[in-house]
């Protein structure tokens, strides 16, 4: 009988012709305003990409609880871009963009929250 191995990565493995493709991991990503409230974010658009070769991983709007989550099963660990917005002219009220990088892990994924500044530009703040 072959021998079936799984490292510590998601990236698949051959050994005596079997392959051996790790779960996948999530990704998750919560949008919240800065502040003492930190309230969350219903509906800003979130975007992963793999900054690699600019592979989308994620590209939706967050729900009601501030949160986009999705899966992923490539080869990790993986660098990725996150870039969120709600920044539209019919968005009320208006933040300003954010993007950073991050890594999603063998095993955990990965969990991120993102906190957006409202755009002073576009809103009344008091």
């Amino acid at each position: 009988m072959a021998e079936h191995t799984v490292d510590e990565t998601s990236n698949p493995t051959t050994k005596s012709g079997f392959t051996v493709i790790r779960d996948p991991v999530t990704v998750k990503i919560t949008v919240r305003e800065v502040g003492e409230e930190a309230a969350v974010i219903k509906n800003a658009k979130v975007a992963v990409f793999l900054t690699a070769d600019r592979t989308e991983v994620l590209n939706t709007l967050t729900d009601a609880s501030g949160i986009a989550t999705t899966t992923y099963a490539g080869p990790t660990p993986a660098e990725v871009e996150i870039r969120c917005r709600k920044a539209l002219s019919a968005d009320s009220p208006r933040y300003v963009n954010y993007s950073c990088i991050q890594t999603i892990q063998a095993g955990t994924g990965l969990d991120f929250d993102v906190k957006l500044i409202k755009d002073r530009n576009f809103n009344k703040i008091s």
